[in-house]
């Protein structure tokens, strides 16, 4: 191309060009920067300087092109002619500690010493941050050796620097070492201020992992600080004024919230957001959450209505799906359940612009019906669960949530054998409040009977749970050709012929009339001593199959024991000897009771729903739980259906590959103690009926015992 006389064309000067590559850094546009780069070199006599290249670098390294950030370090630098300089390798440095590379970051550090370059306080800044983020204990200690050495090097530490080990153990909940972090803070000399930043990072941390005291106590350290420092200063280079130093921010708040939420302190929950409000700091659905737990499980329902109806009368902003999860137990708890099934629809048809439920939506109704007993409702929530978890997996990928959750809510319906039930209650009792305390809970729980009024309701709930156990196998029961039979003792589940298992049909169960026996005390050793086995092995042995309380296995040969267990706890009254008030009534904790048979009943059709989806595996210690409640219930023959179940695959069961061998031998243990748990029913039901029957009813007795005492085919023993 020639242009007119008396015109030239203009080179572009490095300095225009590494304007342009910065510019297109911010936009997020590093493919332009870098054909900008290269039209440079290409058309232009001049080659790029080692400044233009440190801003081609920094545009790749903020752009995580690692591949081609490497390579314009390691090779064209060197190729080129030009230099290192600090600024330089801290760009690739940084992008190390991005990318959790410590020891490249590392090996860069040692290429800036053998350089001889002059390293500041931003080089072993961004390398702590580089160490910090790898997760080893090792490198984490070497990053605070690097920082006591500091003065040594005649480096001052900063609070930024400091402010990034906070951030790192803040995420992984790490209170100790975060506290450590303070201390080494104050080490330094002089010692290193605290800034608004630093105090978010430890307070929340702290609340994060149920110190709430401690968080609570910064808080207020902050605080007096605060006032302290004056609330504006001028700046010398503006001429302005600038916010203060120390602010409590939105992130500082929200720790103080976990904090007050841990000590079940709503109403100090519900001030602090007033305080923001009033300190002109965002008040967003995060923190409404945390308040509105606060006050559930201090069970200050009725503030928390007011609380969640005047954020939304005043923001007209819908609810997200976890403050509608949070509305929905608040109207449970108090019993309002045509309220929360309404806002559930809401939800369902996005009605206003409400969210659609997730999982934790529908284990929040699944545990809501189970403590309710409506066991039809909660078979088509675990249903919904187990559909939406195998959508999600199967189209996504990936999850709201797991499984494993929804399966420890499951495991209420076990009572006082739940784990995730017992410390839920253990938590409530030690506080005072909570979800156990709820008024229609409390009611439930500790309602008092007389003898008649309890024998009556007894018989009126065997009597339903009877008619529910009738309905343990799920519509698609063609998967399970199975029967259900009902006794007086437990229900009897008859597996019918099955031509499709493999290695063989199953042939009918065989009836086999056992001769009347003695109760023995020996036999009553037996039981009991095999059960203390099976609970003490999966202590010690399998953590991740543990049961509760080996001492519990003496309720199974002890039914005065778990009448005593099972009996409502009476309110009982007490005389205050406070002035102005001469008696209160006072509520003792009320006990957790033990599962009925319709909640035995529906565990196990849950357990068999699981077959029909082959994303969904039981836990091990849900699979544990339900064949401890078994026993300690005497239901034996459910129990070994369960065993059998596993054993032919027809449900499946996630047991770590090293603890599968302490699986098969817990398993024998509980087919033992199942032997001679039929032992000994059988021989009490025999003495107690053969003295008074006459010969007409010997026969129909003969018939029962046969029916209760079915014997499966053969089962390994001596799987272990």
């Amino acid at each position: 191309m020639t242009l007119p006389p008396g015109q030239t064309v203009l080179k572009p000067h490095p300095h225009m060009v590494t304007t342009a590559i910065k510019a297109y850094g911010r936009l997020r546009k590093p493919y332009l920067a870098k054909a900008v780069f290269e039209w440079f070199e290409k058309d232009h006599s001049s080659s790029p300087d080692i400044y233009l290249v440190s801003s081609l670098l920094y545009v790749l390294a903020k752009n995580r092109m690692v591949e081609d950030a490497e390579h314009l370090f390691w090779n064209e630098i060197p190729r080129r002619g030009l230099k290192y300089n600090v600024v330089t390798a801290h760009s690739l440095m940084y992008l190390y500690a991005r990318l959790k590379r410590p020891h490249d970051a590392l090996r860069l550090y040692e290429m800036i010493r053998k350089e001889g370059l002059q390293c500041t306080i931003v080089t072993y800044g961004i390398l702590v941050k580089a160490l910090m983020l790898s997760g080893d204990p090792l490198l984490h200690e070497v990053a605070k050796r690097i920082v006591q050495s500091l003065p040594e090097m005649k480096l001052q530490p900063t609070v930024e620097l400091f402010n990034q080990m906070f951030e790192y153990y803040a995420a992984t909940n790490r209170a100790d070492d975060a506290l450590e972090v303070q201390r080494l803070m104050q080490s330094c000399k002089p010692p290193v201020a605290m800034n608004s930043i630093s105090y978010g990072h430890l307070i929340f941390c702290l609340s994060r992992c149920k110190k709430p005291r401690q968080a609570l106590h910064w808080f207020r350290r902050l605080r007096e600080q605060q006032k302290a420092t004056p609330p504006k200063r001028w700046s010398q280079s503006t001429g302005m004024q600038t916010p203060p130093l120390l602010i409590a921010n939105e992130y500082t708040y929200m720790g103080v919230l976990n904090a007050y939420a841990s000590l079940r302190d709503g109403q100090s929950a519900v001030r602090v957001l007033s305080e923001m409000m009033d300190e002109q700091v965002r008040v967003d659905q995060n923190h409404l959450a945390t308040a509105l737990h606060a006050c559930i499980v201090s069970n200050q329902l009725s503030l928390a209505e007011a609380v969640l109806g005047a954020y939304l009368h005043f923001t007209q902003e819908a609810p997200d799906v976890v403050v509608c999860n949070l509305w929905l137990r608040v109207l449970w708890q108090q019993g309002k359940d045509t309220e929360g099934g309404e806002l559930l629809q809401r939800m369902r048809n996005q009605t206003q612009g409400y969210p659609l439920p997730v999982l934790t939506t529908y284990r929040d109704v699944l545990q809501h019906q189970i403590v309710q007993e409506r066991w039809r409702e909660a078979e088509q929530t675990f249903v919904t669960i187990m559909s939406q978890y195998s959508h999600h997996l199967r189209t996504l990928g990936r999850t709201q949530g797991s499984m494993s959750d929804a399966f420890e809510i499951l495991s209420f319906a076990l009572g006082s054998h739940s784990k995730a039930m017992k410390r839920a209650f253990d938590d409530d009792v030690a506080h005072g409040s909570g979800w156990f305390f709820a008024p229609s809970i409390v009611q439930a729980l500790t309602r008092a009977h007389d003898d008649q009024e309890e024998h009556h309701s007894v018989e009126a709930e065997d009597q339903r749970a009877s008619t529910d156990a009738l309905n343990w196998i799920p519509s698609d029961a063609a998967m399970f050709p199975v029967t259900v039979e009902m006794n007086s003792t437990s229900p009897i589940i008859r597996f019918e012929e099955d031509d499709s298992v493999e290695g063989g049909s199953l042939s009918p169960m065989d009836t086999a009339e056992m001769a009347p026996l003695a109760v023995d005390t020996v036999v009553r050793k037996q039981l009991a001593a095999r059960l203390h086995d099976l609970a003490t092995f999966a202590i010690e042995s399998l953590p991740v199959l543990a049961f509760s309380d080996a001492q519990t296995s003496a309720a199974v040969v002890s039914d005065e024991a778990k009448q005593t267990m099972t009996r409502p706890v009476a309110p009982e009254v007490r005389t205050v000897p406070a002035a102005g008030a001469s008696t209160v009534l006072h509520v003792p904790p009320p006990a957790l009771p033990s599962p009925t048979t319709a909640a035995l009943a529906y565990t196990l059709r849950m357990i068999l729903r699981t077959a029909a989806y082959s994303n969904v595996v039981i836990p091990s210690f849900f699979y544990a739980e339900v064949i401890r409640a078994l026993l300690l219930e005497q239901k034996w023959d459910p129990c070994e259906y369960l065993l059998r179940w596993r054993q032919q695959g027809k449900i499946r069961v996630h047991i770590p590959v090293d603890h599968q061998e302490a699986l098969n031998k817990m398993e024998a243990v509980a087919l033992e103690a199942i032997q001679a748990g039929r032992q000994l029913t059988n021989s009490q039901q025999q003495q107690q009926l053969l003295p008074t029957a006459t010969e007409e009813d010997s026969s129909s007795i003969g018939s029962w015992t046969s029916s209760t005492t079915t014997v499966p085919p053969s089962m390994p023993h001596s799987s272990a």
